[in-house]
């Protein structure tokens, strides 16, 4: 379940937005530059990260993820939770994401970050695909949940532009009782072939690395 209550998903919509703006801006022979033959690591997760001015705590309990996401004063900016389904067979379940919104946050630092790639939740996000493909995974699922139609139709448009693709509605009515239980709330099911994205994603991952690289340096 893809929580936004009074956690606004604002690293999510606006960083995620922005890198693919400043992505499709980039010269075809930059891309080019970047190996895409290794799927993104998590040290090199880390590494963006703290280019970010952010440190990631991770904790693993067998078939379950939580990762937590704290700026340069240590103050929690974001988390994310997951766990693997053993029905269907090694599907991987982003359960909640949650970033503060900027403007809620006080020890929020902008200095050192970098526009020119995604934010947190496309970091903790990454990080859990990867955890997820470690275990086995190479498929996942997530709720962009609706709690309201203007917010909902973002969402759905988003997750789309990193790959996902829409399973089915889940609404308020007898016929969606048992995505419900599973989901706990209602919205739109959508779902990701891990191998895409990774494929698409890694190469970009690491232009940004250098991109923000280059900035701390400048």
């Amino acid at each position: 379940m893809l929580l936004l209550g009074s956690y606004a998903c604002w690293g999510l919509a606006f960083l995620s937005l922005s890198a693919t703006r400043n992505s499709n801006r980039l010269h075809s022979s930059s891309l080019k530059m970047v190996s895409s033959g290794d799927i993104m690591t998590h040290d090199e997760l880390h590494e963006y990260a703290k280019l970010c001015n952010i440190s990631l705590k991770v904790r693993s309990t067998g078939p379950t993820l939580k990762i937590e996401a704290f700026n340069s004063n240590d103050v929690l900016i974001g988390y994310l939770t997951a766990f693997i389904r053993p029905i269907p067979y090694k599907l991987l379940h982003l359960d909640t994401i949650q970033v503060k919104n900027r403007r809620q946050t006080l020890g929020f630092q902008r200095e050192g970050w970098t526009i020119d790639g995604p934010g947190i939740s496309f970091i903790i996000g990454s990080f859990a695909l990867r955890w997820g493909y470690d275990n086995g995974c190479r498929k996942t699922e997530l709720l962009a949940v609706k709690d309201s139609e203007k917010m909902h139709k973002i969402l759905v448009r988003l997750y789309n532009s990193f790959g996902f693709n829409v399973v089915r509605e889940v609404g308020d009515d007898f016929t969606s009782i048992s995505d419900r239980l599973v989901w706990g709330a209602v919205g739109t099911i959508m779902s990701m072939e891990l191998d895409p994205f990774f494929k698409e994603w890694s190469p970009k991952l690491r232009l940004f690395i250098e991109l923000a690289k280059r900035k701390v340096t400048s």
